[in-house]
C-alpha cells in the first residue's frame, strides 16, 4: 500500500489557472480590470460553446438526414464555427485585454465597434430569421420552429437550446459592453481622443 502512495505522489499534476497566468503576463492588477476582463474571458468562452453546440445539432442533422439543403446548412455550420471563433478572439476578446494592458482609447474604440458587431450576430443567431440561403444553419428560434413542425422533434429542442445559447451570449455581451464603456467614461479615457 505504502508503495502505491509513494508512485502516486510522483506523479506531477500540472495545476495551471490559464486565466491567472495571462493576468501575470499582460501586468494587470486593477480589481475592475480583472473583473471585466474575466466576465470577457467568460464571453469568449461563451461564443465558443455557441457555435460548437450549433456546429453538433446541424452535423447531427445532416447525418440523419443527408440531403441537399443539409449539406449546406452543415457547410455553413462549419464556416461560422471556423471563422467565428478566430474572428471573435482576434477582434474584440484581443482588443479588450491590450486596452486594459495600454490605455489606449482606439483600442477601447476598436473593442466597442467589434462588440456591436458581435451582439449583433449573436442576436440574429438566436432568432434565426428564415432567410432561404441560410437553410438552418442556425439554431435560433425560427428554426427551432421549422424543425418541430417539419423535422424530427428532438431536433426542434436542440434548436431551442441553441437559441437560448446564443440569446445568453448576446446578454452576457451587451452587461460586458454595458461595464467596459462605464469604466472607459469613468476613467476619462475617451478625452484622449480628442
Amino acid at each position: 500500500m505504502a508503495a502505491e502512495n509513494s508512485y502516486y505522489s510522483r506523479i506531477p499534476i500540472n495545476k495551471v489557472n490559464h486565466f491567472e497566468n495571462l493576468l501575470s503576463r499582460y501586468e494587470i492588477s486593477d480589481e475592475t480590470q480583472v473583473g471585466l476582463l474575466k466576465a470577457s474571458y467568460l464571453a469568449f468562452w461563451g461564443c465558443v460553446w455557441c457555435l460548437s453546440w450549433n456546429f453538433l445539432v446541424v452535423t447531427n442533422l445532416w447525418f440523419e438526414k443527408g440531403d441537399a439543403s443539409k449539406t449546406k446548412a452543415f457547410i455553413l455550420a462549419f464556416a461560422y464555427m471556423t471563422l467565428g471563433i478566430p474572428t471573435a478572439f482576434v477582434s474584440w476578446f484581443r482588443s479588450l485585454w491590450e486596452a486594459f494592458r495600454t490605455g489606449d482609447g482606439a483600442m477601447f474604440e476598436k473593442f466597442f465597434v467589434f462588440s456591436l458587431v458581435h451582439i449583433g450576430l449573436c442576436i440574429f443567431a438566436s432568432v434565426a430569421p428564415p432567410v432561404p440561403v441560410l437553410s438552418d444553419s442556425l439554431t435560433g428560434f425560427f428554426s427551432a420552429l421549422h424543425m418541430f413542425y417539419d423535422g424530427p422533434g428532438v431536433y426542434g429542442f436542440l434548436y431551442y437550446i441553441g437559441a437560448v445559447l446564443f440569446g445568453l451570449e448576446a446578454g452576457l455581451s451587451i452587461w460586458l459592453l454595458n461595464r467596459v464603456n462605464a469604466y472607459y467614461r469613468e476613467r476619462g479615457l475617451f478625452l484622449e481622443m480628442v
